[in-house]
């Protein structure tokens, strides 16, 4: 689970409150959104090729690794993340 504050306004609308959100989001999940992160960043960022290939690699590799264990992550990947 993670938590969050979120600033919302009271029902007088003159004031807000602070409110602790918390979402479920699993550990797969969290990870396969870092790592599609991490896949585009190598991407777009110019690099040499060596090390681009090696970046590649290495991105795909974990979030391969990451899909083949962990149904969560799975969801995220198809579902696409905000």
């Amino acid at each position: 689970m993670v938590a969050s504050h979120v600033a919302m306004l009271r029902s007088d609308g003159d004031e807000r409150a602070d409110v602790e959100v918390i979402t479920t989001a699993s550990s797969g999940s969290l990870l396969c959104q870092a790592l599609v992160k991490c896949f585009d960043a190598v991407l777009l960022k110019p690099h040499d090729e060596q090390h681009f290939f090696v970046m590649k690699a290495t991105a795909i590799n974990a979030l391969k690794s990451l899909l083949a264990i962990s149904a969560a992550a799975k969801t995220t990947a198809l579902e696409g993340y905000s």
